[in-house]
């Protein structure tokens, strides 16, 4: 077993630790389990002996210390059968009971990986994610979850009890004759050297098959998310033949994975016949010479054939086991991130906002490319700040910084003279509303999207809807506050859909406020609306309101021209189109295009 593997095996038996308790249980059923197969094997030799030849002296040699003679044969006949039905009583409530154990600990394991899953993705911060695909990341939550709960619920029991019944009838063929042992299973160790290739080779299949799963997932997410443009621009059958080169390369791996699968069964097959055939061959022998009598050689053959089964499950079992490991190691890649926003040991709660927030020589890199570089910025209590200014200039990331998305590389921000990195995350981010470009509503209730994260009552979030602007429309909808807005609120408008980003943040009653181009997808009629409620969202609140269209920010009392990473100007509108810089050239220019637009 390679380094990797038995590391990934190691790590997913840690994930069962809490339920030892479970886990020896259905052991105990195990061994229960097998010890009653073997039993069978054992009385089934001279019961048939009995049967055909009507003699008990078979029972006193497979019973030590019994006298065939004070054996009665009609209690034989009732004796052994109730014997066999109490065998059958144990090995059905160990098997129900081993069967249900390990079931709920798979599944009660599978249940802290998801949950360790989704937490884990809610720590990383946005940047964190950048190179993940969310359909890839989402079939972490699907197909791999499914195959790891396959290899603990059906692999892990497998190995458990069938290796514990297949131990026990070994050590029954060997205490029945050990020369016919050594006959039938001589051929076994040969069987290792080709099973542990065709292992290997499944978990390397596995993995590029799980990988090739959460490809299609990707692209197929991709594909529904932007069904419009992908309409718009006619790329169905380009996605199509993509989805299908992919869909291919995944059924090449099952191909592969189902040939390799193929031979275990076949080669225990084939392994269990010569075993019998060679034992057949050798008891003619002995039992011409009366080496061997004929009960023992029933019982022999018993625990043979009841061996078949075990044997031929574990190498079932191998396939699952393979492809949970695979399932497991992107799991674990995932659970491996290390969130890049992170709360010191020291952190602690911040108090509500009153004085200033400063950033102090904030630089900022994405990879290679520089996005801030030593920003020194102000915003007092109270204080509306505009950022204006080229696209990519580093807008968005300065805004973003302030709610701990993502940390400075190097400088500082401070919150009333506390360095950010200092204090709770959740103290820090309960002091911020955000209103983005790209509301985000969820597959939800209007009540339930509006109040997200703020216990309230439908008093007020009317209040907060009405203050939005957005009570007129929420009250026409189907069933008002109980209408569902769709995924990503695909039944309202752009402009409704905003309002209700308003509301939300209303109801959230933040200290300090971030509007990131909050007006610039909508329509005039929808703008107007909606930057009246911002107006109403920000009074009295300390608001940075990141800005395309310089219309809607003239009132700022500051504004600040963020170009290469660098403020670049700072003033109120009127003073910075008297200074005829940066501002002023972006002024003039969306005057001539508002111009044209008219013309």
């Amino acid at each position: 077993m390679s380094q990797g593997r038995a590391s990934t095996t190691c790590r997913l038996l840690g994930v069962l630790r809490p339920q030892r308790l479970a886990i020896a249980a259905g052991f105990g059923c195990m061994i229960v389990l097998a010890v009653a197969t073997a039993g069978y094997a054992w009385l089934i030799g001279p019961l048939l002996h009995f049967l055909t030849s009507g003699k008990v002296e078979g029972l006193g040699a497979m019973l030590p210390g019994l006298d065939p003679g004070s054996l009665d044969r009609s209690r034989v006949l009732l004796a052994v059968p109730l014997a066999l039905l109490a065998l059958g009583l144990a090995k059905g409530l160990a098997y129900f009971g081993h069967f249900y154990l390990m079931g709920m600990v798979a599944q009660r394991a599978v249940l802290d990986l998801r949950k360790s899953l989704f937490e884990r993705i809610m720590r990383l911060a946005p940047q964190d994610l950048l190179g993940q695909r969310t359909g890839d990341l989402l079939s972490r939550f699907g197909d791999d979850l499914r195959a790891v709960e396959n290899a603990l619920h059906v692999a892990l029991p497998t190995y458990l009890r069938d290796s514990l019944q297949v131990v026990v009838l070994l050590g029954l063929c060997f205490v029945l004759d050990w020369r016919l042992s050594l006959v039938a299973f001589g051929a076994v160790p040969l069987a290792v050297v080709p099973l542990t290739y065709v292992g290997r080779r499944l978990k390397r299949v596995a993995r590029r098959g799980q990988q090739s799963v959460g490809a299609l997932a990707g692209l197929a997410y991709d594909t529904i998310a932007g069904i419009r443009v992908v309409q718009a621009y006619g790329m169905q059958e380009h996605l199509a033949a993509k989805f299908d080169e992919e869909n291919r390369r995944w059924l090449a791996l099952k191909r592969k994975s189902l040939r390799s699968r193929g031979i275990a069964s076949p080669a225990m097959e084939l392994l269990s016949v010569m075993g019998v055939a060679l034992v057949l061959a050798f008891a003619v022998y002995a039992m011409r010479d009366g080496a061997l009598l004929s009960e023992k050689l029933l019982s022999f053959l018993s625990a043979l054939a009841l061996l078949l089964d075990p044997a031929k499950n574990l190498g079932k079992a191998g396939g699952f086991a393979i492809q949970g490991l695979g399932a497991a190691e992107r799991i674990f890649e995932v659970l491996d991130l290390e969130p890049s926003v992170a709360e010191s040991k020291q952190a602690r709660a911040l108090p509500r906002f009153s004085e200033r927030i400063r950033f102090e020589g904030v630089s900022f890199r994405y990879g290679d490319r520089l996005v801030l570089d030593g920003v020194d910025l102000e915003v007092r209590r109270g204080e509306v700040v505009a950022l204006v200014g080229p696209s990519g200039g580093g807008k968005s990331t300065l805004a973003g910084l302030l709610s701990r998305t993502a940390d400075p590389c190097h400088g500082r921000i401070t919150l009333d003279g506390i360095d950010l990195r200092d204090a709770l995350l959740g103290s820090l981010r309960e002091q911020i509303a955000l209103v983005p470009q790209d509301v985000v509503l969820f597959d939800d209730t209007v009540r339930e999207n509006v109040a997200y994260g703020v216990e309230a009552s439908d008093e007020k979030i009317r209040v907060a809807l009405r203050a939005a602007r957005a009570l007129d429309f929420v009250e026409r909808l189907p069933q008002g506050l109980d209408t569902r807005v769709g995924e990503r609120g695909a039944t309202l408008s752009g402009g409704q859909r905003q309002r209700l980003a308003i509301a939300r943040a209303l109801l959230k009653d933040a200290p300090i406020l971030v509007l990131d181009e909050a007006t610039s997808a909508l329509d005039s009629e929808s703008e107007r609306e909606v930057q009246a409620a911002l107006d109403e969202l920000m009074k009295g609140r300390t608001a940075l309101v990141i800005a395309h269209r310089l219309s809607t920010i003239r009132d700022a009392d500051r504004i600040c021209v963020v170009d290469a990473g660098r403020i670049v100007e700072e003033g109120r509108h009127e003073e910075l189109l008297e200074r005829a810089g940066a501002y002023r050239r972006l002024h003039d220019v969306q005057q001539l295009r508002a111009g044209g637009a008219a013309a």
